[in-house]
């Protein structure tokens, strides 16, 4: 059995999807792991672990020095997630910023929304990766023959006001994201008739606090924490096994309301599309609950629905359900039938008709082509 440790920065909220991916790992090869919020005494540390010295070491976002971590476990082998700059002193594993800068610029850019007048908002803080993502965000939108500005100083509602519209925003996270939003609001911007925004990570406190939600590039995160924990367990049979900077891409961009344009314009309309997004898998989501978004009788609120989307109320529910069942059955080794239940259907059989439908495969079958985990059925 394998002692491991695990460092995690403060403040993780949301990425307990990747704890998740670590944990899994942890269990599927009898680790003993120790969960530590750092920084962390180390004194304690190891008077916690009885005299045991660890087998390894799982650091997220050290300080720009040395982790204090490795120079008490001296000699121990470290793997660092997200290391504030590169080279490291450990083997890395680090997000994909220019594939996720093309995700995005794909995004605002594309058939759907063909903006031309882009801009970046960077991380308020010098961080390497929000200069990275915000360099290879602007070479992407000029190479496609757009115009981008980044946001340095000053107000940034000022800043937004100033873009020619309509603009398109990309924020170097979510909680950037967020402060965007909020600028607009301020400045009485439209979102996304006069800007679209997309962050990145898909923090769901963040993207779904907002109105209109916030579309943003996602990383399946629990693969993410497995990958973690699977390069640490290589390195600890063979230390010369372990590259430098291992990379992880995203896997697409999650549409909400800041960049889903209707096709007429209806603030009733995108009301009742953010309102479908977080009620789809509740069983209890009914045409009468959406009508009741809309202020309007449920025949009026079918029509304009279909008039401002080309597609049905039952269509988007459908839809929204349809797309949180793959993300299980790709993530999770959670059984089918419960994914169902999950998504808010009552009985199997409906679900795994559409499903059907809309994949050419069976539920088992797409899950065994796409599962992240090799193990999935």
């Amino acid at each position: 059995m394998r002692t491991i440790l695990f460092f995690r920065a403060p403040g993780w909220g949301s990425w307990h999807d990747c704890v998740e991916g670590v944990s899994l790992y942890a269990r599927e090869h009898d680790w003993m792991m120790m969960d530590l919020p750092q920084p962390s005494n180390m004194r304690a540390v190891s008077d916690m672990l009885c005299g045991v010295v660890p087998d390894g070491l799982l650091i997220d976002a050290p300080l720009e020095d040395e982790p204090e971590q490795t120079r008490f476990f001296s000699g121990v082998p470290a793997i660092v997630l997200e290391p504030p700059s590169l080279p490291c002193r450990f083997p890395a594993l680090v997000h994909d910023n220019r594939a996720i800068a093309e995700m995005a610029a794909e995004e605002l850019m594309g058939t759907k929304l063909s903006l031309r007048n882009l801009a970046y908002v960077p991380f308020p803080q010098n961080t390497k990766w929000s200069e990275a993502r915000g360099a290879a965000f602007a070479e992407i939108v000029r190479a496609r023959g757009g115009t981008c500005t980044t946001f340095t100083r000053g107000s940034l509602g000022k800043f937004l006001s100033k873009l020619p519209k309509p603009a398109g925003v990309f924020t170097a996270n979510d909680t950037t994201a967020q402060q965007v939003m909020m600028a607009a609001v301020a400045e009485k911007l439209h979102v996304p008739k006069d800007i679209a925004v997309v962050g990145v990570d898909d923090e769901r406190c963040y993207c779904e606090s907002t109105s209109p939600g916030i579309s943003s590039v996602r990383t399946e995160r629990k693969a993410v924490g497995y990958l973690f924990a699977s390069m640490l367990d290589k390195m600890i049979e063979d230390r010369s096994s372990a590259p430098p900077v291992t990379v992880y891409a995203p896997v697409g961009v999650t549409q909400r309301g800041s960049t889903r344009q209707l096709r007429v314009a209806d603030v009733d309309v995108e009301r009742a599309i953010e309102f479908i997004r977080r009620n789809a898998c509740s069983a209890k989501i009914s045409l009468d609950d959406v009508a009741a978004v809309m202020k309007c009788s449920r025949c009026i609120a079918t029509r304009r629905f279909r008039n401002a989307t080309d597609r049905s109320i039952m269509d988007e529910i459908h839809d929204v359900r349809f797309l949180r069942m793959c993300e299980l059955l790709r993530t999770t080794q959670t059984k089918i039938s419960a994914i169902v239940n999950f998504c808010g259907y009552t009985s199997e059989a409906f679900p795994k008709r559409y499903f059907l439908k809309r994949t050419g495969s069976t539920m088992r079958s797409w899950r065994k082509e796409n599962s992240l985990f090799a193990h999935n059925g």
